[in-house]
């Protein structure tokens, strides 16, 4: 509700790994907007960060920088 009708929204996060398990917390997060009716223009992995020592510490999950779009009132 903050931001202004046809306001893009840019946000950059993290994927995750709980128990082995990948999370793609950018493909979560943009399939819900465009449920929600926003449009996304940029969902694009452009870094890798570590996962958690328990997970091994290497770099192999993605940050995903996500543009949204609100939808025009």
């Amino acid at each position: 509700r903050a931001l202004r009708p046809n306001g893009a929204a840019w946000m950059v996060v993290g994927d995750s790994r709980y128990a082995g398990v990948d999370v793609p917390t950018g493909s979560i997060l943009a399939d819900l907007a465009s449920h929600v009716g926003w449009s996304i223009e940029v969902a694009d992995p452009f870094r890798a960060m570590r996962s958690s020592a328990q997970q091994g510490g290497r770099n192999d999950l993605a940050e995903t920088l996500l543009v949204m779009r609100r939808p025009r009132d």
